[in-house]
């Protein structure tokens, strides 16, 4: 039963960590940068990394290991966009696209 209950936790704690759809004010291609965001995650969480090193291991770890293997393509259509709250705008969804 304590797996059920880890398991809630961890979802709620998922629920509360990202901004609600309906707020996101801006939506930023970043494709083209798929090689510089790839180089950044693998400086955070590739084998040479600090956490790495300090032996941090946990539920996403393999599956960043897979993330950061793929190809910078596969890996751009993956994580081709971010989004962001502009503080002060009304946000009814979506409001500007950056491409």
């Amino acid at each position: 039963m304590a797996t059920v209950t880890a398991l809630a936790a961890e979802l709620t704690g998922v629920r509360v960590s990202f901004t609600p759809r309906a707020a996101i004010t801006h939506r930023l291609s970043v494709r083209r940068y798929a090689a510089q965001k790839r180089a950044a995650l693998v400086a955070h969480m590739g084998p040479g990394s600090a956490k790495a090193q300090a032996g941090v291991k946990g539920r996403s770890t393999n599956l960043f290991r897979v993330i950061l293997r793929l190809p910078v393509p596969v890996f751009g259509l993956l994580s081709g966009f971010e989004w962001y709250v502009e503080p002060g705008v009304a946000a009814a969804g979506i409001s500007r696209e950056i491409v």
